[in-house]
């Protein structure tokens, strides 16, 4: 039985993966909330972090907005853990008193367990989930500020699977979703050299 299943990336490139690779990834998961190191809380920089949001930031659409903030990058050491799950990542949208202190818009901050276990797709895929909190708009006086930006959804699967898509934000995510697989494959005709 075939259990291989193609998942789309950002930059509209397509990764096969099975059903064992998705349960390795989910010990890897278990493995990284209940480990307990020395450097529990500590943060380093992040350049390859900061690499990946650069083009992400230059390629993209979606984030063209955050060309000019002042974003730093950092990996939290140690297990990270929030209502029982682990957090893979977060942003910091700075108010006006840590803009001025910082010199900074917002931070990103990338737990190093969940980034050194990842792969190059899930990496860039996780660097875009947290550059898409990040919001601009302009005050009165023609300045950026930035903001936090809440996940277009939020359910519970249980509810999911019980009523099906019952409001708006479900169907507009599933809208988006079958738009992008119907792109996605329209993509796919074209790779692997087609003739100029």
């Amino acid at each position: 039985m075939n259990n291989t299943m193609t998942i789309a990336t950002a930059d509209g490139r397509t990764v096969a993966t099975t059903i064992e690779g998705l349960e390795r990834a989910v010990d890897v998961m278990k493995r990284v909330a209940t480990s307990a190191g020395p450097d529990e809380g500590k943060y380093s920089e992040a350049p390859e972090v900061q690499r990946i949001a650069a083009r992400l930031i230059s390629d993209e659409t979606r984030l063209g907005h955050l060309a000019e903030a002042r974003v730093s990058y950092l990996l939290r050491e140690g297990p990270w853990i929030s209502k029982g799950s682990v957090v893979m990542g977060k942003v910091y949208v700075m108010d006006e008193r840590a803009r001025f202190n910082t010199g900074l818009d917002a931070q990103v901050i990338i737990n190093r367990q969940v980034w050194d276990e990842a792969d190059e797709t899930q990496q860039e895929a996780l660097v875009a989930h947290e550059l898409c909190h990040i919001e601009k708009d302009v005050d009165n006086r023609g300045r950026s500020r930035y903001w936090l930006a809440n996940h277009d959804l939020e359910e519970f699967s249980w509810i999911v699977r019980r009523y099906g898509i019952w409001d708006d934000s479900l169907r507009k995510f599933f809208t988006a979703f079958e738009n992008g697989e119907t792109e996605r494959k329209q993509l796919s005709l074209f790779e692997g050299g087609a003739a100029s």
